[in-house]
């Protein structure tokens, strides 16, 4: 759910995209934010904002992914 809510900027989104709940989303971005000890995202009325810290941690991920896919042959145009 990180990828695709920072991507995109917004847990709803996120949820459509990876056919989850919108609550499913963001109790697995708090979930992470309880394990790293940081908030990753801003919360704000209809806005989302990545922290620094999720900035880092979306590079990371994202740039993973990538590579995953390249490996696996997958086109990354999806993303």
């Amino acid at each position: 759910g990180l990828e695709a809510s920072a991507r995109l900027l917004s847990f709803a989104l996120a949820a459509e995209e990876l056919h989850l709940t919108q609550s499913s989303i963001s109790r697995q971005i708090r979930a992470l934010e309880a394990q790293v000890g940081k908030p990753l995202f801003r919360r704000r009325i209809r806005q989302l904002e990545l922290t620094q810290a999720g900035q880092r941690l979306y590079r990371v991920v994202h740039a993973s992914l990538a590579d995953i896919a390249a490996v696996c042959g997958f086109s990354s145009q999806a993303h």
